[in-house]
Order: C-alpha cells, then sequence, then structure tokens
C-alpha cells in the first residue's frame, strides 16, 4: 500500500485511470520486487513515469473515459439480461413442455402396421392422415 500525493499537476481521477493502464500495469510488472509473495517497493513506485496532459485535458479525458466505462457497464448489463433471458426460456420453456406424445400412444394410433383407418375421423389431421410406419 502507498500513499501518492498530487501536487497540483494530476488530478485523482486521472491518476486513478493512468494506474490502471498497461502501460503503468507493465511497468510494475517488469519492477515487482520480492520472491513467493511479489510486491512493488516505495522506490519503484517513486520511479513511475507517468505522462499527464494540462488539468483542463485530464478533465475532458476523465469525462471521455467515465462515458466509455458507462457504455462498458450498460454493455454488461445487456449481457448479463441476455444470458438470463436464455437461461429462463430453457428452465422456463423447455423443462415445461409436456407436450410430448408417447410412443405407446403412437403405436396404438398406427396399429400393427399399414395406414390408418380411413373412416376413423380421430386420425384425421387438416385432411390428411399423419400416422407412423412401425417396423
Amino acid at each position: 500500500m502507498a500513499l501518492i500525493k498530487e501536487k497540483n499537476i494530476l488530478l485523482n481521477e486521472y491518476l486513478l485511470h493512468k494506474l490502471s493502464s498497461e502501460s503503468i500495469i507493465n511497468q510494475f510488472e517488469k519492477n515487482k520486487d520480492g520472491g513467493t509473495q511479489q510486491f512493488i517497493s516505495l522506490n519503484n513506485i517513486r520511479r513511475l513515469k507517468i505522462f499527464y496532459p494540462s488539468l483542463n485535458e485530464q478533465r475532458k479525458l476523465i469525462s471521455f473515459l467515465n462515458l466509455i466505462n458507462d457504455r462498458i457497464a450498460t454493455q454488461n448489463k445487456i449481457i448479463k439480461d441476455t444470458k438470463t433471458l436464455i437461461n429462463q426460456i430453457n428452465n422456463n420453456f423447455f423443462d415445461s413442455l409436456n407436450s410430448y406424445v408417447s410412443f405407446r400412444k403412437i403405436y396404438d394410433k398406427a396399429g400393427e402396421g399399414g395406414t390408418p383407418d380411413t373412416k376413423n375421423p380421430s386420425f384425421y389431421e387438416n385432411g390428411h392422415i399423419p400416422f407412423v410406419k412401425i417396423d
């Protein structure tokens, strides 16, 4: 843990964004200390190279990055809601479909082969006789 004091040249929010940037993370990765328990020494933190524009430009950049982060959060929510919808469809629709017909019912209707009796109206469906040939 390190306390980084701002000296009227960096906005705290700009510094926060900057510390999570790839360039700073790469500097951290190159300068790790310790063996099993790795850390970044205060000396390495002091030696960090942080580019910073004017305060006005920092404000603009912060605003822009915040808009992008808001967009990412919105997209993540859409993805999460879509995954929830898929799960609800899977759990509530497919699992609740009990409209299958047992093979016994099909077999009883079809009989022991041949075409079902055309005189039996229960075999008709929209003028056609659907049947399964039992081999």
